[in-house]
């Protein structure tokens, strides 16, 4: 894997373009578009990209893709919300279509991953039968659904494939952390509702989605630039930047929430009503650049380990004191999502898997023929 460098020209060109567009200006005029649509596609901005005078017909084909791809996620999506409303089950899309409805006011301009949607801890049996019903399977190296029956708090989601969409239902927002927001109840009352087309589709609300985009893209380490760009636009939202403030102050994310608007600064350029930047440090760039340019490492690899712990240890760092880093650390070890779905256990002999846990990682990783998966 190559040393990447922040003179590298295609990662400059794209943050060039997401400061023009957070500050209103004509993007600039780019000789070779084509060039930029490998890493534009993998940062999610082949819409800043079409926005360049005499975009490439390939930026244009690669849009073009895109909204088809939207679109039908917004079918998806509307399928399922309309048949869990039918059942009184309260249902928040998060990120994806909403996120870019939210944002921009249309679902196709940001480029749609996985569908996430997030229901109540106690109605998530109800919501994996009914996605079932609608044609979707579970994901064969996901845990069982048996695994969910016993009301068993340390699995987080579960994920199902079907109808050209991969779609991760959780029961908690945060994967990590014991103090961070996450009531369902709370979410739900200060929700977004869109309406796209013939449905309304439910969303966090800004009270919440500005936290929430700090603590996931500080544990991605901001692999994405897009990740910046969603968090830059809602910041630009009146009161915002002083809540997201006090949020950090209040669940103990100062790190992550001083390191991602000092990111913001130093990449996109000094903004309105953001702050002076602040240090910014060398890792994040670096990975964005890395992710970008489709060098991170290759699976079954020590290098690809080691990424592994290290994308694990950011997120243990969200906690502050022995308490809180403990605790985090046994809801992950009790987790055993994968090794559920090799080691059928009964619920007796559950205290086994910690310790299953270095077979379950070998296996699901360096088996032969095993699919290999990219970062929603």
């Amino acid at each position: 894997m190559r040393p990447a460098s922040w003179e590298d020209d295609a990662f400059q060109s794209l943050c060039g373009l997401i400061g023009c567009e957070l500050k209103g200006a004509a993007p600039p005029e780019i000789t070779d578009t084509s060039a930029l649509v490998p890493m534009a596609r993998r940062h999610r901005l082949l819409d800043i990209l079409g926005r360049v005078p005499g975009a490439s017909p390939d930026v244009k084909a690669a849009l073009q893709s895109q909204v088809r791809a939207g679109l039908r996620q917004v079918a998806a999506l509307a399928a399922i919300i309309r048949a869990a409303q039918k059942r009184g089950l309260p249902v928040i899309v998060v990120k994806g279509v909403a996120l870019s409805m939210l944002l921009h006011g249309d679902p196709c301009r940001r480029a749609a991953g996985d569908i996430d949607l997030l229901v109540p801890p106690g109605r998530f049996m109800a919501a994996a039968e009914l996605l079932m019903e609608l044609g979707y399977t579970l994901d064969p190296d996901g845990p069982p659904l048996s695994a969910m029956e016993g009301g068993n708090q340390h699995i987080r989601d579960l994920t199902f494939i079907g109808h050209g969409q991969r779609i991760e239902l959780h029961r908690r927002l945060y994967e990590l952390s014991t103090r961070l927001p996450g009531d369902f109840d709370i979410l739900w009352s200060h929700r977004s509702d869109l309406t796209v087309g013939p449905v309304t589709i439910p969303t966090i609300g800004p009270v919440h989605l500005a936290l929430y985009l700090l603590v996931h893209g500080h544990g991605h380490d901001w692999e994405r630039l897009r990740w910046l760009l969603d968090l830059a636009l809602l910041l630009r939202q009146p009161g915002l930047m002083e809540m997201l403030q006090q949020q950090a102050r209040q669940y103990r994310v100062e790190r992550a929430h001083g390191q991602a608007l000092a990111l913001i600064g130093h990449l996109f350029g000094p903004l309105p009503a953001f702050p002076v930047a602040g240090a910014v440090p060398a890792r994040p760039v670096r990975m964005m650049m890395v992710y970008g340019m489709g060098m991170e490492p290759s699976p079954k690899t020590t290098t690809w380990f080691i990424h592994r712990l290290g994308h694990k240890w950011r997120d243990y760092r969200l906690h502050d004191g022995l308490g809180d880093f403990l605790s985090a650390m046994s809801r992950d070890l009790g987790t055993s999502v994968g090794d559920m779905a090799l080691f059928k256990l009964p619920p007796g002999l559950a205290w086994l898997y910690p310790f299953l846990r270095p077979v379950g990682f070998l296996w699901r990783n360096f088996r032969p023929g095993r699919r290999e998966r990219h970062p929603p």
